[in-house]
Parts: structure tokens; sequence; C-alpha cells
């Protein structure tokens, strides 16, 4: 697979069967999800929608719609609406007095657009001159920059790319895995006092 076009492969594939599976490496082989919305996506949502003042209630209404509900991988635009609403019915959001931005434009749009990604947004703001579209704009693109700001860093154990296992429950605490001195048991607070339903690692 070449660098330079790393598409090739699925362009020349020949169909052999009459079905295809297919596996979204993203959240699925890699646990990338975690990492992308908490550090990536959520303060770009705080920082470009003003939410400093309720920024607890937004990252928990973030985390939940695209990471821990079944919207889990959802397109970024409608993941944005439902939090702004998540938010607006949340109690102690509304006693700090904070209004979540309107975005009339940019429902419309989610809702009438059948592709739904920056070209298409940066085509609707550069026609219309939306207010909206242009925010949404600047959010998106700052949530990519901060993505792409990750390329080429990986965590290493004595030279080498570790190999980093992912499981969506680990009871607490963790444990240890034989054979990788870099993966130890530690102290898990989120999941203390629960189950361990399972303790296989993926």
């Amino acid at each position: 697979m070449s660098r330079d076009d790393p598409q090739a492969p699925l362009r020349g594939f020949q169909p052999r069967h009459e079905f295809f599976v297919g596996i979204d490496s993203d959240g699925c082989a890699f646990d990338t999800m975690e990492i992308k919305h908490k550090e990536c996506f959520i303060p770009n949502i705080i920082k470009h929608w003003g939410l400093q003042a309720v920024s607890k209630y937004a990252r928990e209404a973030a985390e939940f719609v695209n990471l821990y509900s079944k919207w889990r991988g959802i397109n970024r635009f409608p993941a944005l609406l439902m939090v702004f609403d998540l938010l607006a019915d949340r109690g102690e959001v509304q006693r700090r007095g904070v209004k979540m931005p309107e975005v009339p434009s940019l429902r419309k749009w989610v809702e009438t657009e059948s592709k739904l990604g920056n070209p298409a947004l940066e085509a609707a703001a550069e026609s219309t001159r939306d207010a909206v579209f242009e925010r949404t704009l600047a959010w998106s693109e700052a949530v990519n920059a901060a993505v792409a700001a990750t390329r080429g860093q990986y965590i290493a154990y004595q030279g080498e790319v570790i190999k980093a296992f992912y499981s969506a429950e680990n009871g607490s605490p963790t444990r240890s895995a034989t054979g990788y001195p870099y993966i130890q048991a530690v102290d898990d607070p989120v999941s203390f006092g629960r189950e361990r339903p399972s303790a296989t690692f993926c």
C-alpha cells in the first residue's frame, strides 16, 4: 500500500462475494475515539461555542453522545446539535443562566444536506454568508487541526511502539498484562466497586 495513495487497494479491489465485511478502525480496531473526542472535539466545542461557564456539563453531554450512547460514531454536526439540546434541558445549566446557541440554519442544513462534511458546509457558508455556518466551520476546522497536530505521535517502550490494549470495562484495579511490562495494574476510580464483566484484552 502506497503512503501517497492509501485508497488505491480499495479502488482496485475485485469482489469475490456478494457481500463485504468492513471494520471501522476508529474506535473498533484502535481505541482512538476516546482521545479524539476528549482532547480535540470537546475542548473546541467549549471554546468556539462559549460554553466555559458550563464546561463540566458540556464535557459530560458530548462524551455521552459521541462515546457512551447508541449514537457513538454519529456525524459531528448532528452530534453537536444533540449536545446543545441535552445541555439546554439540563437543570444545572439552566440555573446558571447559560443559553445554548441559536442555530436554526445549522439544524435545517443537517436535515437537508446529504453530505455532512466541511466541503458542503464551506460551500453553504460562502453562498449564504450565514454567521452560524461560519462559526460551525471554524469549530470543525479547529477540530481537524487538533487531530492533525497529533500526527506522528506514538508511545514507545525501549524503542518499540507499544501494543496498546483496549477494554471497554476494566474494573478496579485494572490488571497487568503478562509479557508486556508497560501494562501495569492501576486504580480505576471510575470503575471502583463495579462488577468486572470481562477481564480480557482486545
